[in-house]
Formats: C-alpha cells, structure tokens, sequence
C-alpha cells in the first residue's frame, strides 16, 4: 500500500484549463474553447469572461471532469489514501507538486486541436491556434518543468490522448505514458 505523503501528494490530478470550468453553466460557451485564440486578446481575459477558474479550496478544485473523480475514486479504492491525491486546477500545478509527487496525470479531451469543433473553428477563424491546444501545451510545459525538477512520470490519458500517438506528436511533450481506452477497467494496474 502506497505511504501518505505530507508534503505534496503522491499522485496529482489535472487537466487544461478549458476543461477545469463550468463556463457558468452555459452549454454553448464551451465550443469557444475550440476557437482560434485571437493574439489581441489576453489569457487573462478569456479565463474572466469564457473558462473561468472552477472554485477551489486553496489548492484543490471542487469540482472536476468526471474522469479525475473516477480515477480519484478508484485510486482510493486500491488503496491510496485521500491525502496521497490531488485534484487540481492547471495554473496550481507547480504549487501543487513537489518532492514526493510520483506522477501527473492529465487528462485531455483535445490536446492537439485536432477534434472536429477546433479544426472547422481555427480554420474558419484563422487567428492562430485553438484556445484549448494552447491551453494543452501551457499545462505541459508546467508539467515538464515540475517532472525535471522533481522526476515524477507524466501520463497522458482521456478521450484526446490518441492525439499524443500521431506521429508527428511524438517528440512535442515528455509523456511518459499515454492511456488510451476505458480508464476505469485498468488504469489502476
């Protein structure tokens, strides 16, 4: 059984700021995520008015995709204690990580821009890349910063990770691992 940790947890949980909103209950506001992210407008304004922050308590969301729940859930089941676990929004990573940080897991519905909604939005719009490839790399580029510092492994998984296997995905990010499939089945393993 895996031992508690007191200074930073085990395992931290997380995904790219586009999926950790409930853009105010709108079902159409999240579609924009797929949109070009025009170079006039600022990051800080899109997560005021578009993919605002889900509410967290110091560090730790309180509400997450139900894939990091899942996960957290069985994590506890096999064995892990609540406190080895951390759910987190993206821009808390690095306050989250730490030394006894073993593994990232990231969860991405379309790490690459490459689902249907942002390749017609950022072709049509043609203002630069989608929000939430953009979103990705800013959450990859903390991870890879908190893996050099502290060697935890990367793990990429959710319904986008088989962008990460195309190959001319391969070298951009230092995943460890990409997950593709039904998480709940053998992710634990």
């Amino acid at each position: 059984m895996p031992k508690s940790s007191k200074s930073s947890p085990l395992i931290v949980l997380t995904g790219p700021s586009t999926e950790m909103s409930e853009y105010n209950g709108n079902h159409v506001i999240p579609f924009t995520a797929g949109f070009s992210k025009p170079w006039f407008l600022p990051r800080f304004f899109l997560k005021k008015t578009l993919f605002k922050p889900v509410p967290s308590n110091s560090l730790e969301v309180a509400i997450a995709p139900l894939s990091l729940r899942r996960l957290e859930a069985d994590l506890v089941k096999s064995g892990f204690k609540l406190e080895d676990i951390a759910v987190v929004h993206p821009d808390h990573l690095k306050k989250t990580v730490g030394p006894d940080t073993k593994v990232i897991g990231i969860s991405a519905k379309d790490p690459l821009g490459l689902a249907y909604v942002s390749l017609t939005y950022s072709s049509v719009l043609d203002l630069g890349e989608p929000i939430n490839k953009l979103e990705f790399k800013r959450l990859m580029n903390d991870a890879e910063e908190a893996k050099q510092k502290y060697r935890t492994k990367i793990i990429v998984g959710g319904p986008g990770s088989w962008q990460l296997l195309r190959p001319e995905a391969k070298d951009l990010f230092d995943v460890d691992f990409v997950f593709i499939g039904e998480g709940d089945v053998v992710y634990i393993e």
